[in-house]
């Protein structure tokens, strides 16, 4: 007769076993929460490469930057600000899956303006011609 040790020994393996099995696969919820475009005053082509060559980088190295890059690209006498944040569930490529697709969606909806945000369900872009206040 098999003893009850041996039983639940045998449980606890199946239940490992079966732990082991699953697989939870997180995907960034790309829902548009909201959105802005701020004024189209002063845009120029050099704004347009700064803003976009910013919003890249902010999109691949936010999760990098522990979910919360602000950051900055200078063309001439141009700045452009930017800042991008992740929610802390979302893996690397998840968080630069997630920007990615707001980065687009400023593209797209304010494409010549001089500040956007663009916030979806699990993180948020943004970027203007003047500094943040990193408070908010």
């Amino acid at each position: 007769m098999i003893s009850s040790k041996l039983i639940a020994l045998f449980s606890l393996v199946a239940v490992v076993f079966l732990i082991q099995q699953v697989v939870v696969v997180a995907v960034p919820n790309l829902e548009l929460l909201y959105y802005s475009c701020g004024s189209e005053l002063g845009y120029t082509d050099a704004f347009g490469r700064a803003r976009d060559a910013l919003n890249s980088y902010i999109a691949r190295n936010t999760y990098a930057r522990g979910r919360n890059l602000y950051s900055h690209a200078q063309h001439g006498y141009l700045t452009v600000y930017g800042h991008g944040t992740c929610g802390l569930h979302l893996s690397g490529d998840d968080c630069a899956t997630c920007l990615e697709s707001s980065r687009i969606f400023l593209l797209q909806h304010c494409p010549r303006s001089i500040a956007a945000v663009c916030q979806l369900v699990d993180c948020r872009l943004r970027f203007k011609d003047t500094p943040f206040n990193r408070d908010g």
